[in-house]
């Protein structure tokens, strides 16, 4: 339940960037860069068909979103750029620690939770 409460959060907390809950899903795209506290793979409570897990991400001071639980899905885009290059990968490149950036999209505000898609994760060097 934790993990709601935290989206709910991030979403909602007004900043630049982040849409409010009277935008239509399709209008809500954001975008976070910051550290991955937890990455959760396989099935979770509460995941939708197609969810592959989620990626807690804590912005940096320079994100417009603080912290966002992110749903990674089949049609989900990662890349690993720590090479110096850009490689197209999967959740499990991704760890704690790392620093990331992400555009997503809440697709469901109404009624809550809150439901948050990764269009695209790149994992920065």
């Amino acid at each position: 339940m934790s993990g709601i409460a935290i989206l709910t959060t991030a979403v909602g907390c007004g900043k630049p960037g982040v849409p409010s809950s009277d935008h239509n899903p399709s209008e809500n795209q954001s975008y976070i860069m910051g550290e991955v506290i937890e990455v959760t793979r396989g099935t979770v409570e509460g995941q939708h068909d197609g969810d592959l897990g989620t990626v807690l991400v804590e912005g940096a001071r320079s994100s417009p979103v603080d912290e966002a639980l992110l749903t990674v899905t089949q049609s989900s885009k990662i890349i690993d750029r720590r090479s110096g290059s850009d490689h197209v990968t999967n959740l499990d490149s991704v760890s704690e620690r790392q620093t990331v950036e992400s555009h997503f999209k809440v697709v469901s505000s109404s009624p809550k939770p809150w439901r948050a898609e990764v269009e695209e994760l790149v994992i920065l060097p």
